[in-house]
């Protein structure tokens, strides 16, 4: 196969849609002859938060002199993007030759997209051999395709309810769905609370797995990007006045499950320094998150913020941010969402906030139909939503009305966020 083969292959697996369970995922990789043994693993789950603390763990060992492997999902816009070693993508040629060496195997057989993408990142990786590797979960946690794996330190972010069709209908359900990836004897790290907490430690107590929880074992004191990492044991780590690289609310929390790591890190051998865990999440970047971008356009300078916010948590913070950063703008929101997620919960929130609502048709056919998103609202907000026929035309209208003190928000579905955010920049994967 060539790359675009492999592309088009991974797609045929589209149709079998989600599937969780991990009997296919270890049959596979027992016939490859089982790459992920060779590695080590840090793990981590949760609602929302794991992307930017999966990102978090890998600028700091970079910082460090590390070369750590990342997998995480799903992709902005290209699917190479979920595989990384340093600051380094998977080639088209590399990624080529691991989908064939799958599909191969695989003859007739057929497995989920996301199964043959997690067993195309174990062969990789043990062919490049990162010294070692940040794994984000697909969906859930303890039928996750990358539950396959014996960690160093298993983090689970945070718990709220989405993809109940899957995981359950209450929070409980979620949290353990999400502690499956809690192993014996390996020390869990958590940023849960209430219900979602008693089932983690439940869950580590069972597997004889040591628990450090935000606001017990540490804290993060601040908002935005200036805050203080407090840890309550000085012997595992030392406290920090740290700046983030990302915006959001929401962060420093993230930040100081990965901080928590690194740390543990430390103690396990790994040569981790205070200056390198500044100096990562300093400069930290993980595209598509409460983003910040400004373009020419038009004969002026127009200003987007990014975010793959989907569910009502991730919402709820986006809204936040806005409120309390972006208070003094004009905004103007471009939305997609997908058929499954709950529209009552996530576009009403925002819908008081803008001037104007465009709805773009979306090439997925997991996308909602713009004239159902707009059902979600109604009055006034119904009043503000225009549809279009696609993002670019969203965009080039919402440019066209944008005032000086203006800034048009990309929010609802990160395939929504990946398009707006190429025909902004161009390939994630050229930068």
């Amino acid at each position: 196969m060539d790359y675009q083969q492999a592309v088009n292959y991974l797609d045929s697996l589209q149709v079998h849609k989600i599937k969780l369970g991990l009997e296919a995922i270890n049959s596979l990789l027992a016939r490859l002859g089982n790459p992920h043994l060779a590695l080590k693993f840090i793990h981590v789950a949760g609602t929302n938060g794991k992307g930017s603390v999966c990102a978090a763990m890998a600028a700091i060992l970079q910082e460090a002199g590390y070369q750590p492997g990342l997998y995480t999902s799903p992709h902005l816009y290209e699917v190479r993007e979920r595989f990384r070693v340093g600051r380094k993508y998977i080639s088209k040629d590399d990624f080529a030759e691991v989908i064939s060496r799958i599909a191969f195997e695989l003859g007739d057989e057929k497995i989920t997209y996301f199964e043959c993408l997690t067993a195309a990142a174990f062969l990789w990786f043990a062919e490049i051999k990162p010294d070692l590797v940040i794994l984000e979960t697909g969906l859930g946690g303890r039928l996750d395709a990358t539950n396959v794996v014996m960690p160093l330190i298993s983090i689970i972010t945070n718990i709220s309810m989405d993809h109940e069709a899957y995981l359950g209908y209450t929070l409980k359900d979620v949290a353990a769905e999400k502690a499956g990836i809690i192993k014996p004897q390996v020390l869990v790290i958590t940023g849960c609370r209430g219900e979602s907490l008693t089932v983690i430690k439940k869950a580590a107590r069972e597997k004889k797995a040591e628990v450090l929880v935000i606001d017990q074992d540490f804290s993060a004191a601040g908002q935005g990007r200036g805050f203080a990492y407090l840890p309550k044991n000085s012997a595992k780590a030392l406290p920090l006045n740290m700046v983030c690289g990302l915006e959001g609310e929401h962060q420093p929390e993230n930040i100081s499950l990965a901080v928590t790591a690194a740390f543990l890190l430390e103690k396990q051998g790994y040569k981790i320094k205070k200056e390198h865990i500044l100096s990562g999440i300093k400069n930290l970047h993980w595209p598509g998150r409460q983003e910040h971008i400004k373009v020419q356009s038009g004969g002026r300078q127009v200003a987007y913020f990014l975010d793959g916010g989907h569910n009502p948590a991730g919402i709820a913070s986006l809204q936040k941010s806005l409120q309390n950063r972006y208070n003094d703008k004009k905004l103007y929101l471009i939305w997609a969402a997908m058929v499954d997620k709950d529209g009552q919960q996530t576009l009403p929130k925002l819908a008081p906030l803008m001037e104007k609502i465009y709805l773009p048709r979306m090439e997925t056919e997991r996308s909602a139909e713009p004239e159902k998103i707009a059902e979600n609202l109604t009055g006034r907000e119904r009043q503000k939503c225009v549809i279009t026929d696609d993002v670019r035309q969203a965009m080039l209208t919402a440019e066209q009305h944008l005032p000086e003190n203006g800034l048009i928000v990309a929010a609802g579905s990160l395939y929504l966020v990946g398009m707006v955010r190429f025909l902004l920049l161009g390939s994630l994967l050229d930068s």
